[in-house]
């Protein structure tokens, strides 16, 4: 009986290790996190979320890196992008990383996402992004998935204003020395390859900011395969085991 337990207390022992995980990302970026607006209530809530997967729903964890930005209509501040691959700015390099938490709410099919990201932007300051957003798996055969995501993303970045031959975009808000923007609208496009049980080979297209894409590609790790339903074994099934 004692030897049917070890298993439980793994689980319990690892589904732990994430949430200090958590904790220690906030404690250690509690005064950056803090100054920017809006960005308190979105972790409050992000909070309630991990605590409740952990102990209930499918959830997983992305670790992906990111480094080519597209930013389809150029940019108006060109002239002092020090990373762009063309003339226009169209092509640039933002090297960085982004880090996401996926809990599942109906089975496989759909979840809630939160994805924050850190970088070094085009114009080599510091920028972050904090989504929240309902993600669909809409196309799933043998190994290969793909699922888009949507919801509200709050872009930020250090003020570019410091930055001498810089015009005014009239985009972002100014707090301190911080330039933000909140978009209701925003998410990702993800394909996913099935590596094994415990894991999946990612693929995605993110929103970073208000003017670009960016290209990711990262690991995802299942934490917990506990599905509130009962279906049918697949291979390629964050359940199938």
């Amino acid at each position: 009986m004692f030897l049917s337990l070890i298993p439980e207390y793994i689980k319990y022992k690892q589904q732990y290790f994430y949430f200090q995980l958590f904790f220690l990302i906030l404690s250690q970026n509690y005064i950056f996190f803090m100054r920017i607006p809006y960005l308190k209530y979105l972790l409050i809530i992000i909070l309630v979320i991990i605590i409740y997967s952990l102990s209930y729903s499918q959830s997983n964890i992305s670790f992906k890196i990111i480094s080519l930005s597209i930013q389809p209509l150029g940019s108006e501040n060109s002239q002092i992008i020090s990373s762009k691959l063309d003339d226009n700015g169209i092509f640039v390099i933002e090297p960085g990383v982004a880090l996401s938490f996926e809990s599942f709410v109906s089975e496989d099919i759909v979840s809630i996402q939160f994805q924050q990201g850190i970088y070094a932007d085009c114009a080599s300051q510091l920028a972050g992004f904090s989504h929240l957003g309902i993600k669909w798996r809409i196309f799933k055969k043998w190994k290969q998935s793909f699922s888009i995501g949507i919801g509200p993303t709050l872009h930020y970045r250090n003020d570019w204003s410091r930055i001498n031959g810089y015009k005014d975009e009239g985009i972002y808000d100014v707090y301190g020395n911080w330039q933000y923007r909140l978009f209701m609208i925003s998410g990702e496009m993800e394909y996913c390859y099935y590596l094994s049980k415990k894991s999946d080979l990612s693929v995605s297209l993110i929103h970073k900011h208000t003017e670009a894409f960016t290209i990711a590609i990262g690991y995802k790790y299942w934490i917990n395969k506990k599905s509130k339903r009962k279906k049918r074994k697949c291979i390629s099934c964050p359940s199938f085991h």
